[in-house]
């Protein structure tokens, strides 16, 4: 799904790849909704096209240009039988308490909260070592 949003200059070019890391001073801002507030924190987007119309942050100063964006899959771990290429699927992150596994970002990815949907556009066919012995599967979902 593409949005209309906000970056700043240096992003401002086609294919750029960005995180979106709000600061909690954006929510004041008359411009919010239009900037960060309508993309997911933490996830990755695309600049795929960029328009004429510039406007001034008001918490950094800088010059912010609208864009049209596009986002992207998720790297998540599940079990093999949510692994299914075009599946509908929503996040279920496993009940673990490690907290240094190396493999933690994969099963709670910060772009995704419990219960959301989307589409598995790619099972990458790599099989996660679990510590705790579960089979997990990556995959590339795409929030709807």
């Amino acid at each position: 799904m593409k949005r209309v949003t906000l970056v700043t200059e240096v992003q401002a070019r086609k294919g750029v790849i960005f995180i979106v890391r709000p600061s909690p001073l954006c929510k004041r801002c008359k411009l919010f909704k239009v900037c960060v507030g309508n993309l997911r924190p933490y996830a990755s987007y695309r600049v795929e096209e960029v328009r004429r119309v510039a406007h001034r942050c008001p918490l950094t100063g800088s010059t912010m240009r609208v864009v049209v964006v596009e986002e992207l899959p998720v790297k998540l771990a599940v079990s093999p039988r949510r692994a299914i290429k075009g599946a509908v699927i929503s996040c279920q992150p496993p009940s673990c308490d490690l907290k240094d596994c190396r493999y933690r970002e994969l099963c709670f990815p910060r772009a995704l909260k419990e219960g959301d949907k989307g589409v598995v556009k790619d099972v990458l066919g790599e099989t996660i070592e679990c510590p705790k012995g579960r089979q997990l599967k990556l995959i590339l979902l795409l929030p709807s």
